[in-house]
Parts: C-alpha cells; sequence; structure tokens
C-alpha cells in the first residue's frame, strides 16, 4: 500500500470517528406512547336522565360509521367504539352490517342505522 493510500484510509477512518461520536452525542426522541396501541374505548359521561329518551335509549346514539369485518365488526355509536359482543350502557352489540347496527338491552332489540347526509339535504 502505497503512502497516499495509507494516509487517505486512515483520514476515512478519523472522519468516520468523529461522525460516529456525533451522532451518538445526538439526543434521542422517545416515544411516550406506542403508536400502534389501539385506543381505549370509553363509555359516554354525563347525567342518566338527561341522556335518554322516553324509550329508554340514550338520546345521543346515532350510528356514525360501521366496519365488517366478521367477529372483528365495529360500530362508532355516539362516537364510542364497540366491537360485536361488547356493552354500551346496558346494551349489546349482537351484529354489524353495511350501514347498520343491532343491539339487544333492556328487554328490546335495538337497529341504528347511518344517516345518509345526502338524503337529510336532498343533494345528488
Amino acid at each position: 500500500m502505497t503512502s497516499k493510500a495509507f494516509i487517505y484510509c486512515f483520514s476515512m477512518l478519523g472522519l468516520f470517528g468523529c461522525v460516529a461520536s456525533c451522532y451518538a452525542d445526538s439526543p434521542r426522541t422517545t416515544l411516550h406512547k406506542d403508536p400502534f396501541e389501539r385506543p381505549k374505548l370509553e363509555q359516554p359521561t354525563g347525567s342518566a336522565s338527561s341522556r335518554y329518551g322516553s324509550d329508554g335509549v340514550p338520546a345521543e346514539w346515532e350510528l356514525r360509521a360501521t366496519l365488517v369485518a366478521g367477529r372483528d365488526s365495529l360500530a362508532d355509536v355516539g362516537g364510542v367504539i364497540v366491537r360485536v359482543g361488547e356493552e354500551i350502557e346496558g346494551y349489546r352489540l349482537l351484529s354489524v352490517g353495511e350501514g347498520s347496527a343491532v343491539l339487544l338491552g333492556n328487554g328490546s332489540r335495538l337497529v341504528l342505522t347511518v344517516e345518509d347526509e345526502k338524503a337529510e339535504t336532498g343533494h345528488e
């Protein structure tokens, strides 16, 4: 190996060492929450008397969205994500269809449907 090649290799090793030490001293970003963790399913809060209609069904219950995936199907009921088989305020989610959800509770069967915005506004 010639002296120029030796000097070149030696200087590259030194440069690599400087870069590595600068990287090691830099602050690391620490994650405070697992980005892949499922969100906690929370029940809505508020006073019981103001939240229930005359039929015993919570007044704010609106089916916002559904995800049909067999046993893993989900329904967004009034902002609360519910999985098939789980309960929300005494009602158990029995099934989820395309734009509908069936719940059973208080001795009655409740079918919720997603409201069509086009139908409400009259726009195509």
